[in-house]
């Protein structure tokens, strides 16, 4: 209904799409109680980002085959899509700062989005924060979607073409980046 497009939060087993910026998060109870077998897709980065409970139990290991599973279980088969966005990222455009356009790219070029490229590229640029780079970044998600294998040997290559803004890697531009994001 109208109402619900006003809703603050999404309603357990009512979301169409969870873009998981990290595996841990996406595979929560939280989270996934809003996924439903048959209706929820995912699009999710495999990247393992540790949690606070790493600081009491140093030989902590995460459970990533158990996440994935537990993703998949909530969704259903052929409903989630497994991306290491965080590498790509980094390999792509020297960041890892990118991976969630990366997956907004993935998620809108697999039809999961209800908004054209158009208008997705149109927010970054009114957003006005590092345009070129976030676009770039995007597009790269876009294409993997596509064509993974392509990308990956892109990725691995380090020669990257030079669409977009690249990302200097001295501390100095690190850290103005991360100010202006």
């Amino acid at each position: 209904s109208a109402d619900a497009l006003h809703a603050a939060r999404v309603g357990d087993g009512n979301a169409d799409l969870l873009l998981g910026p990290d595996l841990v998060t996406c595979a929560s109870e939280k989270v996934l109680a809003k996924a439903r077998a048959g209706r929820t897709h995912a699009v999710v980065n495999t990247y393992e980002q540790m949690t606070g409970d790493f600081t009491r139990q140093p030989d902590l290991a995460l459970p990533g085959p158990d996440l994935k599973h537990a993703v998949s279980d909530f969704c259903g088969d052929g409903r989630v899509h497994f991306v290491d966005a965080t590498r790509l990222s980094r390999e792509l455009i020297g960041d890892a700062i990118g991976a969630n356009l990366f997956l907004l790219g993935y998620a809108c070029q697999s039809g999961l989005l209800p908004l054209s490229v158009a208008a997705i590229e149109r927010a970054i640029e009114l957003n006005g924060v590092s345009v070129k780079g976030n676009i770039s970044i995007f597009r790269w998600g876009r294409l993997y979607a596509a064509q993974p294998r392509q990308v990956e040997d892109i990725a691995a290559s380090g020669q990257q073409p030079r669409r977009g803004e690249q990302f200097a890697h001295d501390l100095s531009s690190v850290i103005t980046r991360r100010v202006e994001d």
